[in-house]
């Protein structure tokens, strides 16, 4: 499945929960923080799901205005994609499958890769 992020859209932290809540139709009771995004995001059995593909347009403008959330945003997704991969147990309740987890970010900025934190699985 393949969802579309506008990161002109998507600029603060609040704006982040807001649009992700929609566009992943996340419960009700969404807590709108990392920590419930990161395990909403790990608990997608809900939908069925043979894959995960994020685009995120005009990357250079995601979380542009809350750098500490931008970072969190950067370390989380590397968290959420290797889970996926190695399908490794989360909790005593929750094992996940390993899945194709993705993140696309897509910027005309050309100082935009310079900004991104180096990404590695553990």
């Amino acid at each position: 499945m393949t969802f579309e992020i506008e990161g002109q859209e998507v600029t603060t932290h609040e704006d982040f929960h807001k649009h992700l809540k929609e566009t992943f139709q996340f419960h009700d009771w969404y807590g709108e923080n990392w920590n419930a995004y990161f395990e909403l995001m790990i608990d997608l059995d809900w939908h069925q799901f043979t894959g995960i593909f994020i685009v995120i347009k005009d990357a250079e403008h995601l979380l542009h205005h809350d750098n500490e959330s931008k970072n969190t945003f950067f370390r989380t997704q590397n968290l959420i994609a290797t889970t996926w991969a190695t399908g490794k147990q989360i909790n005593e309740n929750l094992s996940n499958q390993s899945m194709p987890f993705y993140t696309l970010m897509i910027s005309n900025d050309r100082h935009f890769t310079k900004q991104l934190p180096l990404l590695r699985s553990e």
